[in-house]
């Protein structure tokens, strides 16, 4: 690809579209001196951890921002992560991936469910547990025990959960068979990532997307054949589960984005959405 670059100047993508580059600033960069460097380093170890302490304050500073609620974490967290990468040369970028890939998908998901059940969250505290990260979101003193929860990342304790446990996200259930669980499960399986970075949006969406085609293609559709009325409002109120779940989801987002539309067929219609200025749009109209 670097050859067709600097030889010709433009790229040809996977659908046949061509690149241009001019006026283009291509930076590389090289592991050169990396053994020198980490030389110089008395306790790589601690290196990391101050590292890992950046990333961890750049989020408490976003959700701080967003949600006005605190968000607290102990040495123990830091130490976790740092524990968890494969290797030292790695540095930052293992733990950019170990954050982006376990901790936010956790929190995004727990705001998320708070969010559509009408739940407050008073605050995220996050902590190290046997089983990976542990979360808390419980209701300031005072309210509802029913509004706290304490949840470990990956735990079969059911007793540890407060809501629905989600399909594995490449094995959900077929919509046909339980709407209620299918669209909880893309809820929680999907769409909690849908907005996470915006790098990764068109392939998120592109999977909701797809999630979305198990009930309204045409060939899926043959399976309303002989389905009750009832049934079939049951799959409508799964996609507006869906749809409202997208905007949810785009609340919480850290990030503006192009508007952007999902195709629900002839049962709900199309929904477009998308963020500027710090505010989310559905259809064109702000969605407050």
């Amino acid at each position: 690809m670097c050859l067709q670059v600097f030889d010709k100047g433009f790229v040809e993508d996977g659908e046949g579209r061509f690149i241009d580059f001019k006026n283009t600033l291509i930076l590389l960069n090289t592991h050169a001196g990396t053994d020198l460097i980490a030389g110089l380093c008395k306790d790589p170890d601690q290196m990391l951890g101050k590292i890992v302490t950046l990333q961890l304050n750049r989020i408490k500073k976003r959700v701080e921002a967003r949600y006005k609620i605190p968000v607290e974490y102990g040495e123990d967290v830091v130490m976790l992560v740092v524990s968890h990468r494969t290797e030292r040369e790695s540095g930052g970028r293992m733990i950019d991936a170990i954050l982006t890939n376990t901790l936010l998908p956790d929190i995004s998901r727990e705001f998320l469910t708070w969010l559509m059940e009408g739940q407050p969250i008073a605050r995220v505290r996050v902590s190290a547990t046997p089983d990976g990260f542990g979360y808390d979101f419980g209701a300031e003193a005072g309210a509802l025990a029913a509004a706290q929860v304490s949840c470990s990342r990956n735990t079969k304790d059911a007793s540890m959960a407060r809501h629905f446990v989600p399909d594995d996200r490449h094995q959900i259930t077929d919509p046909y068979a339980d709407p209620d669980r299918w669209a909880r499960s893309v809820t929680q399986g999907r769409i909690a990532d849908l907005f996470l970075t915006a790098q990764g949006l068109v392939g998120h969406a592109a999977q909701v997307q797809q999630e979305i085609k198990r009930i309204i293609s045409a060939n899926n559709l043959g399976k309303m054949e002989g389905m009750t009325g009832a049934d079939v409002v049951d799959l409508v109120g799964a996609l507006e589960v869906v749809k409202s779940a997208i905007v949810a989801a785009a609340k919480a987002a850290a990030f503006d984005f192009a508007k952007f539309g999902f195709d629900f067929g002839n049962l709900t219609g199309p929904m477009f959405i998308e963020r500027r200025g710090g505010r989310v749009y559905r259809d064109g109209k702000p969605a407050d």
